[in-house]
């Protein structure tokens, strides 16, 4: 699945990751764009450990706007001296985190688990636009989807703890807010789509 020689995915993927903290706005986001591709492409499973901790941790920094874009911290700053939109969709930030989860291991996710709820809780929240909305809603698929790998591959032993926790955890804090959007759906935004 992922390059017979890890390091030359590292070598890709750590000059990707670096170009999505740059400051000008259309090179982040053609390097979130690009490090999706990247983590998909290479499949590699310990890209979840070297990038989904960053990602998450922009994603807890983030503020929402309208467009969909989010304001980071060290953007705000910059934003208001500069008049200058300088955020990045938070979508895309979703994307790649998304991407993590598909080639991760399992026991890496577990590890993540309160981070990754967190993310999701956020950006479930009623400042973010449906397109951000719809990405968390990509991101629980793929995390449910491997959780449901790991409990298939367990029944035969025993029940995973870490997971079945993740999958309980899951149920009874982001199911709510799945609800909650869905039944805040109106035609408008069925029909948003991003920049």
């Amino acid at each position: 699945m992922f390059a017979e020689d890890p390091t030359t995915s590292n070598s890709i993927l750590t000059p990707v990751s670096s170009a999505c903290t740059k400051k000008v706005k259309k090179y982040r986001e053609a390097a979130f764009s690009c490090l999706e591709q990247v983590i998909n492409a290479f499949g590699n499973p310990e890209f979840f450990n070297i990038i989904c901790p960053s990602l998450l941790e922009m994603c807890n920094t983030a503020t929402p706007t309208k467009s969909g874009k989010s304001l980071f911290r060290t953007d705000a700053k910059a934003e208001s001296d500069e008049g200058e939109d300088n955020s990045v969709p938070h979508y895309k930030i979703l994307s790649c985190i998304t991407s993590c989860i598909r080639v991760a291991h399992v026991n890496n996710i577990l590890e993540q688990k309160e981070n990754l709820i967190h993310v999701l809780l956020v950006s479930l929240s009623p400042g973010f636009p449906w397109i951000v909305k719809v990405s968390a809603f990509s991101s629980i698929k793929e995390l449910c989807s491997r959780l449901h790998e790991i409990v298939d591959e367990s029944l035969e032993i025993s029940p995973d703890v870490g997971a079945t926790s993740l999958i309980y955890e899951l149920f009874h804090s982001v199911s709510p807010k799945v609800i909650e959007c869905i039944s805040t759906v109106k035609i408008a935004q069925y029909y948003e789509v991003p920049e």
